[in-house]
């Protein structure tokens, strides 16, 4: 019976999109240390362009366009106090201290509460700093992107009330919806490289159960991304990628119906390369012209095969055809740009290509979660949504579940749980003493209310040390 009864797609209002606004999505903390670690930037900002044309893997004789640079100044726009929106950054250095109730001349707007207080100060105009926050044009462009129309379809079986969880509640159910999810993505794959789909509804009902999971508690399945071998690649990307948009589309606003229509889409999105030969998805290096033209037929290649068997939900097949496409128009099969490219497709970019770059591939090693988040950060207008990629830092946060990072106290720890209150002082799991050099019994610390700090991230393959011992202590 198709997907009726699986996938209700009501059209989507993104009038809570507009709501939220570009820059609200992310927390002072977050954008202060992505966009101000300038000398991390220009120390990795090659290595981050080879990473992301590694991934991309055709061949060309020039890198990904490095960004124009300009002056602080030529940063600086003037704009009304009512038209600030959360997410921009304020520059108040003109004024005199009494002039305005802010300890900071500098700072990101994060709350209403914040504009209000302007307003109360009787400024009637302030300057922005566009290059560490929202522009006008950034805190419009959401509420005019387009939006994927699908058909309507008849509600899904009605759910028990969710209700919110811990992480350490939610961890264990996250699990086996992520076992289960492997398994039926790995066998939607093999159907699919024989020319043959079974029943789609399962993949339907499996989105289902991710959102739920996510509702409950918007980190635990999320962090599951992460435990993925180099031999499961391809279908455990698929997972991946549809945990993301789900968490994505959440941290926009969008309604449950459209998250796990997002889900289905991420669960999908690569079908096209089960027509790929494995010799091509697993060669390493570069691609030359012809595997290089086949590769990219692979959105197309999984848009006609759906299509052939009678799928028509078209918000799936959007994800499918188009989450390789750019805003900056460079993108393929289609090449599409500006309004043309919907919010479905933006999002899918994004997921797709933080899995990517953050897994180890035969072609290239994993990159960093930091490194990869400044990365889209970077690119975002040209490769990426930049609303979508600000999305991205605030549901994996600065420091990821599952990422190494270096104590004050000079130990090593793995990062265990977000900080909803506070992203820079998670929940960590301490196990390796970098004096020593040696294991040490694990402790859990809450950095919230710890004298120990995160002083940087770090490469567990520069230490040497298989985070897996301690994954989920």
């Amino acid at each position: 019976m198709g997907w009726a009864g699986v996938l209700p797609s009501p059209t989507i209002s993104l009038a809570a999109v507009a709501d939220v606004g570009p820059m609200s999505l992310a927390q002072p903390s977050l954008l202060l240390l992505l966009l101000l670690s300038q000398k991390t930037e220009n120390r990795i900002g090659r290595k981050q362009n080879e990473a992301l044309h590694q991934h991309l893997r055709f061949p060309s004789a020039v890198p990904p366009t490095t960004l124009p640079r300009t002056g602080h100044a030529g940063m600086l726009k003037k704009i009304p106090v009512k038209s600030l929106v959360p997410g921009m950054f304020v520059d108040l250095s003109d004024l005199a201290w009494l002039d305005h109730p802010f300890l900071k001349r500098q700072f990101l707007i994060d709350t209403r509460a914040s504009i209000d207080k302007l307003s109360e100060a009787g400024l009637s105009t302030v300057f922005i700093d566009t290059s560490r926050g929202a522009d006008l044009e950034q805190a419009a462009a959401v509420a005019a992107l387009p939006t994927s129309t699908p058909q309507p379809l008849a509600a899904v079986t009605a759910v028990d009330p969710l209700t919110a969880t811990t992480y350490t509640e939610e961890l264990t159910t996250a699990r086996g919806i992520h076992n289960r999810a492997s398994e039926v993505i790995k066998e939607f794959m093999a159907d699919a490289r024989i020319g043959k789909f079974g029943d789609l509804q399962e993949i339907g009902a499996l989105a289902g159960e991710m959102v739920q999971s996510i509702t409950r508690n918007h980190s635990a399945l999320v962090s599951l991304t992460s435990l993925k071998r180099q031999d499961e690649y391809t279908f455990m990307h698929c997972v991946s990628v549809g945990i993301f948009m789900i968490s994505l589309g959440r941290q926009l606003g969008l309604g449950v119906a459209q998250l796990r229509l997002l889900g289905a889409g991420g669960l999908m999105h690569d079908v096209g390369k089960a027509q790929i030969p494995l010799v091509i998805l697993n060669k390493p290096g570069s691609l030359d012209d012809d595997e290089s033209r086949l590769m990219r037929s692979h959105p197309q290649t999984g848009y006609d095969a759906l299509l052939a068997t009678g799928f028509a939900e078209s918000a799936v097949l959007d994800v499918v055809l188009h989450h390789h496409e750019k805003p900056d128009g460079s993108g393929y099969p289609d090449a599409i740009s500006g309004d043309a490219l919907t919010l479905f497709a933006r999002i899918a970019a994004v997921a797709d290509v933080y899995d990517a770059i953050t897994s180890n591939r035969v072609y290239h090693s994993a990159m960093q979660p930091t490194a990869a988040l400044r990365l889209i950060r970077k690119r975002a207008g040209y490769d990426f949504d930049s609303t979508v990629a600000q999305a991205l830092i605030k549901i994996v946060g600065i420091y990821p579940i599952g990422s190494l990072v270096r104590l004050s106290s000079r130990r090593l720890a793995i990062v265990t749980e977000q900080n909803a209150m506070n992203s820079t002082k998670p929940r960590v799991l301490a196990f390796f003493s970098t004096s020593n050099k040696s294991y040490i019994e694990p402790e859990p610390i809450d950095l919230a209310v710890s004298d120990d700090a995160i002083e940087s991230d770090e490469d567990p393959a520069a230490w040497d040390v298989d985070l897996r011992r301690f994954w989920h202590l």
